[in-house]
């Protein structure tokens, strides 16, 4: 038997960048829906669960960014609809601008 080089296969994993960075959004409905909400790592998708930010009603241009501390290689973004209710209301809305503030 002929000796054969090893080879090794290293895969990398998706990680979550977002999960607990800070978080800003230009405007906060009530307190139990500030910006940190949307990237706390709890995927449900029912507001009254805790786990959905929320812009103030009447928001004239609403957003919602977060601070990941660094600068990294992004290959998707996955922006999630609450499924409560508004979810077809907001998807005409949605738009990803990538940035860097200095």
């Amino acid at each position: 038997m002929k000796n054969r080089p090893f080879m090794f296969l290293v895969a990398q994993v998706p990680q979550d960048l977002a999960v607990n960075k800070p978080a800003f959004q230009s405007s906060t409905w009530s307190a139990a829906y500030s910006a940190s909400k949307a990237n706390n790592g709890d995927a449900d998708t029912y507001i009254s669960h805790g786990s959905c930010s929320h812009t103030a009603a009447g928001d004239p241009s609403p957003w919602w960014g977060v601070d990941l501390g660094a600068e990294y290689p992004v290959e998707y973004v996955v922006i999630t609809n609450r499924e409560d209710c508004c979810g077809r209301q907001n998807r005409s809305k949605d738009r990803c601008t990538f940035g860097v503030e200095t």
